[in-house]
């Protein structure tokens, strides 16, 4: 089965997914279905799986699998990937089957491996407000300045748009995911943070953007950052690879030495769940784009001025409601056509902070005509079956 985006073409073939433009792989996943499981013993176990089922209807194609942890809880997850606007968008919904004790929570992902090179060095990287490039003149903390690690994964709360692109320094090839239609709203506030339930939350509705050169291992950070690290042997890694983490892990992060016992690095590697209760369901949507461009700047022009990258108008005018801080989000200008004016269109919630429940005003003193990225309303806690 095949899906054709311009000069693009989506296969899906023995339980996978790949990209190809004339007729070269570009992107790929042999084993889309990814699921995170936190465990009682405070271990973040993690796998993936091909699709059980392809099916195709309408132009869109539906893959499902039903993933088996390690202690037996299993998680039915179903993808249904569709053209909408120029746009590919993979839209998800995971629901707990049955459920072990020793299963505390889990995450699942949307991710591209790169055909084009296993080396992190080999790419530009854009998060707006976050990663420019190789982020040279960052400093010493900030993501992309220690490429040796395994995960650079943020909150899309974080960045200034909720996306992220990456794009092959030699062949000009670019991807980017964005989150369609989001929906974050405040996760729970009454948690002891140094408790192993601390992360299990059902009303996290924020992800993670970022990408990643995976190793079969997991990977716990002690409060000084030292690491240890557990094997997971029925683990595969296929390279590096773009992702979408559902719900939001912030690491590797590096932080400030400090303290006696710190180590030289400190790092730390924080991670939400959602809980694994029988019937809980999540839903959330990906949008993915692919371009070639000459360099950084004209792939960073581009991504930018592609209003796919946020909800589709239609998904926009459905959000009733929406709480917002101050404008953050900038945007070109679509009315100039200018790279070079921006306007702010949006204020972006810090998921642990108070919101109003009025938009802000633009700086003008005008209200912006823009309909709103994020919805009050949350759809992670759904507990009904498939449709």
């Amino acid at each position: 089965m095949t899906i054709r985006l311009k000069d693009y073409q989506i296969s899906f073939e023995h339980g996978g997914v790949s990209v190809y433009r004339n007729g070269r792989q570009l992107y790929f996943n042999a084993r889309p279905v990814y699921v995170s499981v936190k465990t009682y013993g405070a271990i973040n176990e993690f796998r993936d799986i091909a699709y059980d089922t392809l099916s195709g209807e309408d132009g869109a194609v539906t893959g499902e699998a039903v993933f088996v942890t390690r202690n037996g809880s299993g998680i039915a997850v179903r993808d249904t990937y569709s053209v909408q606007d120029g746009t590919l968008k993979i839209d998800r919904t995971a629901r707990v089957l049955y459920c072990s004790r020793d299963d505390l929570g889990f995450q699942t992902k949307v991710s591209f491996y790169q055909a084009a090179s296993d080396e992190l060095r080999d790419y530009d990287y854009f998060s707006p407000g976050q990663w420019y490039q190789d982020n040279r003149f960052a400093a010493d903390f900030a993501p992309g300045k220690n490429m040796d690690l395994q995960y650079y994964w943020r909150k899309e709360t974080w960045s200034g748009l909720p996306m992220f692109a990456m794009r092959h320094k030699g062949s000009g090839e670019t991807v980017a995911l964005s989150r369609w239609a989001a929906d974050a709203t405040l996760p729970s506030l009454d948690r002891t943070a140094t408790e192993n339930y601390a992360y299990v939350d059902e009303r996290m509705t924020v992800g993670s953007f970022g990408v990643s050169k995976a190793r079969p291992e997991t990977l716990t950070y002690t409060y000084y950052g030292h690491m240890m690290v557990t094997p997971l042997p029925d683990t595969e890694c296929d390279g590096v690879s773009i992702d979408y983490i559902y719900p939001a892990v912030n690491g590797q992060q590096s932080y400030r030495n400090w303290g006696p016992f710190s180590t030289g690095q400190p790092l730390s590697n924080i991670t939400w769940v959602h809980p694994m209760r029988e019937g809980f369901s999540q839903h959330y949507s990906v949008a993915v784009t692919f371009g070639c461009y000459d360099g950084f700047g004209a792939m960073l022009r581009a991504t930018c001025r592609r209003r796919r990258m946020i909800p589709c108008r239609a998904a926009q005018r459905q959000m009733k409601s929406a709480v917002f801080r101050r404008p953050r989000f900038i945007m070109p200008d679509q009315r100039s056509g200018s790279s070079c004016r921006f306007r702010a269109i949006y204020g972006l919630v810090n998921s642990f902070s108070p919101v109003t429940s009025r938009i802000t005003s633009m700086p003008s003193g005008k209200r912006t005509s823009s309909p709103a990225l994020y919805s009050s309303t949350s759809s992670s806690a759904r507990s009904s079956h498939w449709g």
